[in-house]
C-alpha cells in the first residue's frame, strides 16, 4: 500500500462515515493490503486446522453435565 493511501485509510477508518462499511467502532486489528490480509488469513486457517485437530482432546475434558437440576417451588 503506498504511503498516501494509508494515511488515508487511517483517517478513514476513525471517521466510519466516510467509508461504505457499516460499523458502531473502528476495526481494532486492521490489515492494510493484500499481502497483509493473505498473511493474516493464512494464520487463521492454520490455527482453525490446529484447533479441529485437538478439538476431541480438549472437549474430553469437560466437566460432565448435572443428571438434573433441582426444581424451584
Amino acid at each position: 500500500m503506498a504511503p498516501g493511501r494509508a494515511h488515508t485509510v487511517v483517517h478513514d477508518v476513525t471517521d466510519v462515515e466516510a467509508i461504505d462499511i457499516e460499523a458502531e467502532q473502528p476495526p481494532v486489528h486492521l490489515r492494510p493490503g493484500s499481502a497483509a490480509l493473505d498473511v493474516v488469513r493464512r494464520h487463521l486457517a492454520d490455527l482453525d486446522e490446529q484447533i479441529t485437530a485437538w478439538e476431541p482432546l480438549s472437549r474430553s475434558t469437560d466437566f460432565p453435565a448435572p443428571a438434573s437440576l433441582p426444581q424451584e417451588s
